[in-house]
């Protein structure tokens, strides 16, 4: 009875394994690896909730852009000299005050495509820090494939970085911007367990965003999915908004002006 039991479990694994690896359906459709960039942004709505219409919209979004998968810190190293990959802004730098690294975000996965860096700092960091007078919270950006394997191995809710629809932090223009936003004197890399140890000892106003920054952030993200400038999903677990940079400010003033 036991081994029919395993058996049946590893069955269980392996059918779930497959299925999160390659749907049946993407986007309502079955024919979805067929799809191009435009038939999968004409199909999808737009809303924060994710799903594999997101991840198929992100993947198609950056083979569009040809920003490929950066898979090793030596092909990191690569773009960065070749400029295809800049730094988050640094102390000392314009767009620092606009920002509040997570404990552990490393300073050297810190670097992003240009074209992300500019949308982040002009169409959300700072117009967050002139409506609150805080930073924006920002808790990852670049992760190089072999980065992203290893997290996985700790962390069950990241995103996968093989199959047919990976994660798309490899890509380079991804951000996760989170919901708690740290004092500027809690330095990492800290384990979960003693931010989450911290968090019960400050009061709560300290470290989490409040709710009307949390809106301020669901309405600006909509508005700039709604105009092809970004893909943005909402997540709970991680109590963060995930989003990949996928158009510029041009787009988004096409949105608003289309006969100009």
């Amino acid at each position: 009875m036991r081994v029919l039991r395993t058996v049946f479990v590893l069955l269980l694994f392996f059918t779930s394994f497959a299925y999160a690896r390659e749907p049946t359906r993407v986007c309502g459709r079955k024919d979805w690896k067929s799809l191009s960039f435009e038939d999968v942004r004409a199909l999808k709505t737009v809303s924060l909730k994710g799903g594999t219409c997101s991840i198929l919209y992100e993947n198609l979004a950056a083979d569009h852009k040809k920003w490929s998968r950066v898979f090793t810190e030596k092909d990191a190293e690569a773009l960065r000299a070749s400029g295809d990959l800049v730094s988050l802004p640094r102390e000392g730098d314009f767009g620092y005050e606009f920002v509040r690294y997570h404990p552990d975000f490393d300073k050297e996965r810190r670097w992003t495509r240009p074209l992300a860096k500019a949308v982040l700092l002009d169409l959300v960091a700072e117009p967050f820090f002139e409506e609150f007078g805080v930073p924006l919270p920002i808790n990852a950006s670049l992760r190089t494939v072999e980065f992203q394997r290893r997290l996985a191995k700790k962390n069950k809710n990241a995103a996968s970085s093989v199959g047919l629809l990976p994660g798309s932090h490899s890509r380079g223009a991804t951000f996760d911007i989170g919901k708690y936003r740290y004092p500027a004197w809690i330095l990492g890399p800290k384990p979960e367990s003693e931010l989450r140890k911290l968090r019960k000892e400050l009061p709560e106003k300290e470290w989490r965003l409040s709710n009307e920054e949390v809106m301020w952030l669901r309405t600006r993200l909509l508005v700039l999915e709604s105009c092809g400038v970004i893909e943005a999903v909402e997540e709970f677990f991680q109590a963060n908004f995930h989003l990949e940079v996928i158009g510029d400010v041009d787009a988004l003033y096409a949105c608003f002006f289309p006969e100009s």
